[in-house]
């Protein structure tokens, strides 16, 4: 199992956090389906909640397949955000089958996958500029710490 390392999600009540993890991942492989993902709840006992969602093949490293995986990553937590108004999720946290082994994550605010999706959905705001708002809010993490 890819994520069994520091930051194994809690079980206990996950289950109102499982269904949006599943729904997230299948969105992602929707979107494009060379990015088979898993997605696993963190925080589930408390009321605010976490996920980590992870690519099983190398993605962060190429420069085309990072922004493709983050766009369709956002927009498919974004979406599963807004049809879920009373889960509260602080962070996402992504990596991939290559960064895992290092213990790497990048970390996005849920909240702000949530409004970016919402701006794309209504056409106020274009894919490059939903990536350029990524970008600038992405934050590497070592995950056995959760330091910078």
């Amino acid at each position: 199992m890819l994520f069994a390392f520091a930051f194994a999600p809690s079980f206990a009540g996950a289950a109102q956090v499982d269904d949006f993890c599943y729904a997230v991942a299948r969105d992602v492989e929707t979107i494009e389906a060379r990015f088979q993902s898993m997605c696993a709840p963190s925080n589930a006992d408390k009321p605010i909640k976490s996920a980590l969602l992870i690519a099983q093949q190398p993605i962060f490293d190429d420069d085309d397949s990072r922004k493709v995986y983050l766009i369709a990553a956002c927009a498919a937590i974004g979406r599963e955000l807004s049809r879920r108004p009373k889960l509260r999720m602080s962070d996402i946290w992504l990596s991939d089958a290559q960064h895992v082994k290092i213990r790497t994550a990048y970390v996005l605010p849920a909240q702000q996958c949530r409004f970016l999706q919402a701006k794309v959905h209504a056409g106020s705001m274009s894919l490059e500029q939903m990536y350029e708002q990524i970008r600038a809010n992405l934050v590497e993490r070592n995950v056995s710490s959760g330091s910078k």
